[in-house]
């Protein structure tokens, strides 16, 4: 299917391929693709140029998250769990510098608020709610599958602080 031969091409997810074929940015042999055609072998696939645009302009932010705060929307389930999900740290008082907030103003003009107003803005992984360390926020669905993805190529590193009784007898390191 096409959304799949985009997505193992990289170019995109499967969820953005099916969103580029419907709008009828996806080329085939030439002709326009249909959501879910099948791809036969010595194809030629083609993107058109506004599809490589978008691609160009998707957004990724590394954002260092604070204990007490929700990584992924999915695990909001109060009111008060959505007013401190991860996401709403990206505003312009916790950028690291005046020129990285001016860049980012002067390419997206159209997100006054930052990052935290961008449309698809989702969180690669997630961290329990206690937990403090990085996330990354994206718009590219290549991003956050080469990030989350179990047995891929990036090397995920964790620390782990445990606070322990005095009289703690155990291991000093734990491996798995």
């Amino acid at each position: 299917h096409i959304n799949k031969v985009l997505s193992e091409l990289g170019l995109c997810s499967r969820r953005e391929a099916d969103k580029l074929v419907e709008r009828g940015l996806v080329l085939i042999d030439g002709r326009r693709a249909k959501t879910g055609e099948k791809v036969s072998v010595g194809a030629k696939v083609q993107l058109q140029d506004e599809a490589w645009a978008e691609q160009q302009s998707k957004v990724n932010v590394v954002l260092f998250k604070p204990p007490n705060w929700v990584s992924q929307n999915k695990d909001a389930v109060t009111e008060r769990d959505r007013q401190r999900l991860a996401v709403r740290l990206l505003t312009r008082d916790n950028c690291a510098t005046e020129t990285a907030w001016n860049d980012f103003a002067r390419l997206r003009p159209h997100a006054k608020e930052g990052p935290v107003a961008l449309k698809e803005m989702a969180c690669a992984g997630r961290l329990d709610f206690e937990s403090s360390g990085l996330l990354i926020f994206t718009q590219d669905g290549r991003v956050a599958r080469t990030i989350i993805e179990e047995g891929g190529k990036l090397e995920k590193r964790y620390v782990v602080e445990v606070k322990r009784d005095a009289g703690w007898k155990g291991p000093n390191v734990i491996e798995w």
